[in-house]
C-alpha cells in the first residue's frame, strides 16, 4: 500500500469523531490491557497518567497530551486515590497509524510549554464545538480536530527557519531573549505589567522584544501572557477553592468582570459556567461509580 506524505493527510481527510468529552477514568483500565478501537487522543487535566504500551511507559501530567494508535494494546495506570481527569477523543481517520508513528508520545511530551498552552486552548475550543447538534456543528468539530492534529504535527520540529542572510548567532540570541521573556511572564503571572516593564527587565527596546517574540512564536507577547493566565485560571476553577474574584486576582486581573470577558473569549464560556460544568460532571461521575 502506498504511504501518503504528511501534507496529504490534511487534504480533505476529516476525522470521524467516535466519542469525545471530559472523562474520569475507571480504575479497571489501569489493570486490564485493552486495545484502542480508533486513534485515541488523551489530554490530561488533573492527576497523573502512566500509559503502558509498546515503546513506553509514557508518564504524563496536567497539560500533557498522549496518543494511542488504533489497535494498540495498552493500560492506563493512575492513582485511584487522586483520580485522573482528562479530555478523551476516539477518532476514525485513514492516516491515523502513519500519523501516530510520525508524532509519537515521546515527542508529544517534549513539546515546549507555550505549545502545550496552545494545545490546551484548542481542546477548550473543541469542548464548545461538541455542544452543537446540527450537521454544521459536527463538521466544525471535525475540522477543529483536524486543525489540532495538524498543529501537533507542526510542533514536532519547532526550530524556526532562518531568514535569508541571518546567521545562527542571531537565531540563538533571539531564542534566548524569547525564553527570558517567557520566564519573566510566568514569574509575574499575577502582576499588572506593561510592555515597557518587560523590556526594561530584559534590557531591550519594546519594539525589538515584540518583533523577536512574534518572529519566534508566531503570536504576540501579550497573547502568550493571556494564554498562560487562562491556563492557570482553568486549573484554579477546577480546584474550586477560590472565588471567581480571587481567581481573577491570582492571574493578574484586578477587575473580575473584565477577567470574565477575557475568559469567555478564550475558553468559550463564563468562569462560573466552567466551574459549574466541572462540578456537575464530577457529581455525575461519583454517582455513577457508587
Amino acid at each position: 500500500m502506498k504511504v501518503q506524505s504528511p501534507e496529504r493527510w490534511f487534504d480533505g481527510q476529516l476525522p470521524t469523531i467516535r466519542s469525545a468529552g471530559f472523562m474520569q477514568f475507571d480504575p479497571v483500565w489501569a489493570t486490564r490491557e485493552h486495545a484502542a478501537s480508533g486513534l485515541e487522543v488523551l489530554h490530561i487535566l488533573r492527576g497523573r497518567l502512566s500509559l503502558e504500551m509498546r515503546g513506553g511507559p509514557f508518564h504524563a501530567g496536567p497539560g500533557d497530551t498522549l496518543m494511542v494508535p488504533p489497535g494498540s494494546l495498552h493500560r492506563d495506570r493512575f492513582d485511584p486515590g487522586t483520580g485522573l481527569e482528562l479530555f478523551h477523543m476516539s477518532l476514525l481517520w485513514k492516516p491515523a497509524l502513519a500519523y501516530a508513528r510520525q508524532v509519537g508520545n515521546r515527542r508529544l511530551l517534549a513539546l515546549e510549554p507555550e505549545s502545550k498552552v496552545r494545545v490546551g486552548r484548542l481542546f477548550d475550543q473543541l469542548r464548545s464545538d461538541f455542544g452543537g447538534t446540527g450537521e454544521n456543528d459536527r463538521i466544525l468539530a471535525r475540522a477543529r480536530v483536524l486543525a489540532l492534529l495538524a498543529f501537533l504535527l507542526r510542533e514536532m520540529d519547532p526550530r524556526p527557519v532562518p531568514a535569508t542572510g541571518q546567521g545562527t548567532g542571531g537565531i540563538d540570541r533571539h531564542r534566548r531573549l524569547m525564553q527570558q521573556a517567557k520566564s519573566y511572564l510566568e514569574r509575574h503571572l499575577g502582576d499588572v505589567i506593561s510592555l515597557d516593564d518587560i523590556a526594561a527587565a530584559l534590557n531591550v527596546s519594546s519594539y525589538h522584544l515584540c518583533h523577536v517574540f512574534r518572529e519566534e512564536s508566531e503570536f504576540s507577547l501579550f497573547a502568550y501572557l493571556t494564554a498562560i493566565r487562562m491556563d492557570k485560571a482553568r486549573a484554579l476553577l477546577r480546584d474550586g477553592r477560590l472565588s471567581i474574584k480571587e481567581v481573577a486576582q491570582v492571574v493578574g486581573y484586578e477587575n473580575a468582570s473584565y477577567f470574565a470577558r477575557v475568559f469567555r473569549k478564550a475558553c468559550g464560556c463564563a468562569p462560573v459556567a466552567y466551574r459549574e460544568g466541572r462540578t456537575s460532571r464530577s457529581t455525575r461521575n461519583r454517582k455513577a461509580a457508587s
